[in-house]
């Protein structure tokens, strides 16, 4: 409830203006009127107070699963910021295997390039060794 004290303030004062109204019922000149009339403002009356105390409990109650909700949502973004830290991790693990890779592919095709100059210079000593 967005101002408790102003819906407190009018629960009040509707309950005082019935119940001022009860007060009010005299027997009178229609005794049996007056009774009914009181009857009803008293019945009316009642129903409020249980339609208070039902929304007073559904406010509590809405209250509640408001607190929870907000414990979850708790959770849950610490969840969030641990799997993007682990995310995070996971990227620069994959962008230093991938460097490391370069690295090796790169090592990998000098030691080719070497071993075909040195295949050629081998083989030019061959031939010219066979003539």
């Amino acid at each position: 409830m967005p101002h408790p004290d102003i819906a407190e303030f009018l629960k009040a004062r509707m309950f005082a203006d019935l119940q001022a109204e009860v007060a009010a019922c005299t027997p009178g000149v229609s005794a049996d009127a007056d009774d009914g009339y009181c009857l009803a403002l008293e019945a009316q009356i009642a129903a409020l107070k249980d339609a208070v105390a039902a929304a007073e409990t559904a406010g509590a109650r809405r209250r509640h699963e408001a607190e929870i909700a907000a414990v979850r949502v708790a959770a849950l973004e610490a969840q969030v910021a641990t799997l993007q830290e682990a995310v995070a991790q996971a990227e620069a693990a994959g962008e230093q295997h991938r460097q490391e890779a370069q690295v090796s592919n790169e090592r990998a095709v000098y030691l080719v390039t070497e071993l075909i100059e040195v295949t050629s210079e081998l083989v030019e000593l061959q031939q010219r060794k066979a003539s």
